[in-house]
């Protein structure tokens, strides 16, 4: 019965911390917008080019930066 008890609750907290890590913009003020860094990812893969690397971007880098103001 333990054992079940202690998987139950593993499975528990796993779903749990898995959802928080999937929603986007969680955590980030309302004036506030994540954007891909592009800048990042050339610097990466130029350097992973000339070091004879592939890159696979699981999730690629993001940036914090200052929404648009509504209507422009």
């Amino acid at each position: 019965m333990r054992k079940i008890l202690v998987l139950v609750a593993a499975t528990f907290m796993l779903l749990l911390a898995g959802g928080c890590a999937n929603m986007p913009g969680f955590g980030i003020a309302p004036d506030r917008m994540e954007v891909p860094d592009t800048y990042k990812m050339q610097v990466i893969e130029k350097y992973a080019k000339q070091s004879g690397m592939t890159v696979i971007w699981m999730r690629e880098p993001t940036k914090l930066v200052d929404r648009p103001p509504a209507g422009s």
